[in-house]
């Protein structure tokens, strides 16, 4: 059932080789430790003597006399002896107290032991080593380019890889050929230009540039690359596009954060810092002095002042009855977790609460690290800028002022017609604000002469003035009512979907689950199309919002899921108010 009201007035991965017995102490013999036994054998307690934190730890001769892990020696190996015993005051982990092992876990302890219990690493924790250069067969480094005419049985063209160049291929082409895979073509040069202008710049190529590089590549593709290479490495965009990563890792951003998100008007300084960096492929350790502590070098530069505003990137807390000292502490806690990310590689920030059994960084070290950056005061520093950077600027400057006065342009353009068109809206409004005076809008049903559907269901009025849908129910389905307007000022139309026992659920939809999505509403009269805006229901189920009944797409809509059974509205405002004395007769169309 459905009634219709009128408002009257206006309103690259790798996998981890497993050891020989097929057992990964990171991924398998770890978690064991961790669910079952650190409780009472770990960094916090270790009974007996015995800690499963450590390799020192696990395979030591305990108080007791013995060691709970001897590798490859499972018999002699206490661990395994307290899992499998059957006795239960020396069974471990003590049966009462926790959850025991599973059979398959136990069977993996069992394997790992004899094995030789390696003992390994997180990959983060372990020396950097450069990898020998794998070796291919010759039959790899030839690239067959097939074509149907090959596969019919034509000459097939080869094409050579030349490792000498790029020993990076080397690897590339050993894993191709472990998993049986037959390299891609060579890229033809418009995408190998395409491809470097986006790895280096970020930017596309112009057409003019792209058709360059492929000519001069017809002559000499390796030294057409190794130019175009060179030249956007040379490009301004190129620390732009490689800067943008490092200022993710320095949480840049122009204003404070927090409630009053101030605007930092300064700080577009240490992005350029950044970007020149970048530019001028500054040495790394003294990329990284400079930001940390550039203030404190002897006779510090204006540009190594600069730098440290990397750690004054940290949010800013300036709203009334904020607690200073609460968020001077944690611009503190951020800089010191935010230098172990960056810098170490580690997540410290779980260290702020605990030592964690298995990071290298206890609690103590890390408010040492605090202390360190807890001595430094929050000042303004007036930091000048260098005759090069200011040289920089102000070209910059020169560009974005063009480019601003042909924006502005284009916009006083744009704005010319609606100045004559203002006066006139602004008199038509104040008259239909004096005409509604201090009055709310008052609902008034409308009567409805007529009510069809595309699908074929039939209609059925009621004294109310609602109307009842009847007959086989359809997946879409439009609707089309249409009433006569009362001679009133329309400013709305409110559409009352209806509960019913005879509908599934008790409606007010006819879906199976009573449920029911009207996907768009139209609403003209005689004279044309009647805008909406700002539409709102008494409920809405998620995902499927009243805004979306007039958002232009057939497959959304406005649905009530999760309160069936139950009636429901939802009221459309008319961009411009009907004179219902003029307009006489209005029709609605309900897409569902």
């Amino acid at each position: 059932m459905f009634r219709l009201t009128a408002f009257s007035s206006l309103v690259l991965a790798s996998v981890v080789a497993a050891s020989a017995a097929g057992v990964d102490f990171q991924r398998d013999i770890q978690p064991l430790f961790a669910e079952h036994c650190s409780e009472c054998h770990g960094p916090d307690k270790q009974k007996g003597g015995l800690n499963f934190t450590s390799r020192e730890g696990a395979v030591k001769v305990l108080e007791s006399g013995v060691a709970a892990i001897v590798p490859g020696h499972g018999d002699k190996s206490e661990a395994l002896a307290r899992l499998l015993t059957a006795v239960e005051d020396d069974m471990m982990p003590p049966k009462k107290k926790t959850k025991r092992p599973t059979k398959e876990q136990i069977e993996l302890f069992k394997k790992w032991i004899a094995s030789g219990a390696e003992w390994t690493e997180h990959w983060a924790y372990k020396p950097v080593v450069r990898s020998a250069v794998p070796k291919v067969s010759a039959q790899s480094l030839v690239l067959s380019s097939q074509s149907k005419q090959g596969a019919q049985g034509k000459k097939l063209s080869t094409e050579h890889w030349a490792l000498s160049t790029n020993p990076i291929d080397a690897f590339i082409l050993a894993r191709l050929e472990r998993e049986g895979i037959q390299p891609s073509p060579t890229a033809d040069a418009f995408t190998l230009c395409r491809r470097l202008y986006l790895d280096l710049t970020g930017l596309l190529p112009t057409p003019e540039e792209a058709d360059a590089f492929a000519k001069a590549a017809t002559k000499d593709r390796q030294k057409a690359v190794e130019a175009l290479t060179d030249r956007l490495l040379a490009s301004p965009r190129y620390g732009e596009r490689w800067g943008r990563h490092w200022l993710d890792k320095a949480r840049y951003a122009d204003s404070d954060g927090y409630e009053k998100d101030r605007p930092r008007l300064d700080a577009w300084r240490y992005r350029d810092w950044v970007i020149a960096a970048v530019n001028s492929d500054m040495p790394f350790d003294q990329f990284t002095v400079e930001q940390l502590a550039g203030d404190l070098l002897p006779s510090a530069t204006p540009e190594q002042k600069l730098a440290t505003a990397f750690h004054r990137q940290t949010l800013t807390n300036t709203e009334g009855g904020a607690d200073q000292e609460q968020f001077r502490n944690e611009a503190v806690f951020d800089r010191t977790e935010t230098t172990g990310a960056v810098w170490l590689g580690l997540t410290v920030g779980c260290a702020r609460c605990h030592t964690h059994k298995y990071d290298r960084i206890s609690q103590r070290e890390y408010y040492q690290l605090f202390a360190f950056f807890n001595n430094g005061d929050e000042t303004t520093a007036k930091v000048g800028a260098s005759a090069s950077a200011l040289a920089e600027f102000e070209k910059m400057n020169a560009a974005h002022a063009a480019k601003l006065r042909t924006l502005r342009e284009k916009l006083s353009k744009a704005r010319e017609p609606l100045y004559d068109r203002l006066p006139v809206w602004e008199k038509e409004t104040n008259a239909r604000l004096a005409a509604v005076g201090g009055n709310k809008p008052e609902p008034e049903a409308l009567v409805l002469t007529s009510v069809t559907s595309d699908g074929g269901t039939t209609f059925m009025q009621r004294e109310d003035h609602s109307w009842t849908a009847g007959g086989a129910a359809k997946d879409t389905e439009v609707y089309t009512l249409v009433a006569e307007l009362p001679a009133a000022t329309i400013s709305a139309v409110r559409l009352e979907v209806i509960a019913d026992t005879a509908f599934p659920g008790e409606g007010p939809g006819r879906s199976k689950t009573g449920n029911f999505v009207l996907s768009e509403i139209a609403v003209w009269t005689d004279a044309g199309t009647v805008e909406l805006h700002s539409p709102t229901a008494d409920y809405s189920q998620k995902g499927f919002l009243v805004d979306a009944a007039m958002d232009g797409k057939s497959d959304t809509g406005w649905g009530v899921g999760g309160a069936v059974g139950k009636s429901h509205d939802a009221t459309f405002r008319f961009v411009r108010p009907l004179d219902g004395a003029k307009a006489k007769r209005l029709t609605v169309m309900l897409s569902q």
